[in-house]
């Protein structure tokens, strides 16, 4: 979840969703906010919907992804190893 995300905050959002799943685990990212889990904009996207493009400073949308996607295989291989799947 997104320390930024004003939309739906990672505590009453993700947050509650994760304590309802077994195993899953809930991490909060640094000044990701809601449209940060979007993917990247393009140009034409940048001028139709700057609100969805526009990134806190210091965040990197395609590293915050990265970021994400190697959490979630880490995530995964961790679970499945557990359960012999």
């Amino acid at each position: 979840v997104g320390s930024a995300d004003q939309t739906t905050p990672g505590t009453s959002n993700g947050g509650r969703i994760a304590s309802l799943v077994p195993a899953a685990e809930s991490v909060l990212l640094d000044d990701a906010d809601h449209y940060t889990f979007l993917a990247e904009c393009a140009p034409a996207g940048v001028a139709a919907r700057p609100d969805l493009c526009q990134e806190v400073a210091g965040v990197d949308r395609s590293e915050m992804h990265r970021h994400v996607a190697s959490d979630a295989v880490s995530f995964f291989d961790r679970v499945f190893s557990r359960t012999g799947q």
